[in-house]
């Protein structure tokens, strides 16, 4: 009897090993924060999606990423590899992500700073001060829309998408997966090239499996734009100085108009002015309004009001802000 319930627990004992041995890879083991080392090319680099320049494959390649919804203990079930290297005007970012699921991608519209969480897309978030509390986010889909905005407070609000600056992407499709290549240019960010470790991480959102992965694991209850989660993007020299940031938004308007009562002839007018924004140093900008324009703006959202209340729109004049 006493061999029988030995043999029993052994045999209980050996399938408990084996139940965990096989479902361990499933979960996600505790590891370190990850870094990537990026270092500097002196070859030219064509933004077209295609990476067939030979620095690609030559340097590393941030992958494993980790799911964040719908479950923030897994490893992601779809492939993501990145990688990232920089030259004297530019940071470069390439991203090939893999789509185990046939059909279409799912894009909610193509205009310019879409919903993140209603597109299919890939994202990069930089903090470039590494102070977990500022940072800024370039996203774009399979489509090839681009989307940007700043991060403030750490990121638990997401992203503010009021932020507009020039960048540079391509995006081509193929059978399984999609190609991803950013270059943007150092003048379009703040940072103080002192600073060799900057905070970044990546994202993924994948909603033909319902699936938002990261390359630094980000937990289920926090924003994936949260600056607190990042991993570290070490440089291998201290990056080059931006240089002048100079921003010119001129502006012309025409308009004509006659009064039919009084059979006049009508009346031409014009005007014109421009704004002007300078960055003097990484944290001070020089804004300057000649004759101000206080018309509509053209990214206005148009709210039809049934209600008693009345409706608040942020500030998206330049001159006011």
């Amino acid at each position: 009897m006493l061999k029988v319930l030995i043999k029993s627990l052994v045999m209980m004992a050996l399938l408990i090993i084996c139940f965990f041995t096989e479902a361990a890879p499933a979960f996600k083991p505790v590891r370190k924060k990850p870094f990537y080392l990026i270092t500097r090319t002196d070859k030219p680099i064509k933004v077209d999606g295609m990476l067939t320049e030979e620095i690609w494959g030559e340097i590393q390649t941030a992958d494993s990423f980790s799911e964040t919804y719908p479950f923030d203990t897994l490893y992601a079930p779809i492939k993501t590899e990145v990688k990232m290297t920089y030259d004297e005007k530019y940071i470069y970012i390439s991203a090939v992500c893999s789509d185990k699921k046939p059909g279409k991608y799912i894009a909610q519209s193509l205009k310019r700073d879409f919903s993140y969480p209603r597109n299919d897309a890939f994202g990069v978030y930089i903090c470039t001060q590494n102070d977990k509390q500022n940072g800024f986010n370039f996203t774009i889909t399979p489509l090839g829309v681009q989307r940007e905005g700043i991060i403030t407070n750490g990121g638990q609000g997401g992203v503010t998408t009021s932020w507009d600056n020039k960048w540079f992407s391509s995006v081509r499709t193929y059978e399984g997966y999609y190609v991803v290549e950013m270059a943007i240019p150092f003048k379009s960010i703040r940072y103080n090239n002192q600073v060799k470790v900057w905070g970044i991480n990546f994202s993924r959102q994948d909603l033909q499996q319902n699936i938002n992965s990261t390359w630094s694991p980000v937990p289920k209850n926090f924003n994936v734009a949260s600056l607190v989660f990042t991993g570290d993007l070490i440089w291998s020299e201290p990056p080059p100085k931006a240089g002048a940031n100079i921003v010119a938004i001129p502006f012309l308007r025409g308009d004509y108009s006659r009064k039919n009562s009084e059979r006049l002839p009508g009346k031409y007018g014009y005007d014109f002015g421009a704004d002007f924004k300078i960055g003097v140093t990484s944290a001070l900008n020089l804004d300057i309004t000649v004759n101000p324009d206080f018309s509509q703006v053209e990214v206005d959202e148009q709210v039809v009001n049934l209600d008693r209340f009345e409706i608040l729109f942020p500030e998206k004049r330049n001159f006011f802000q």
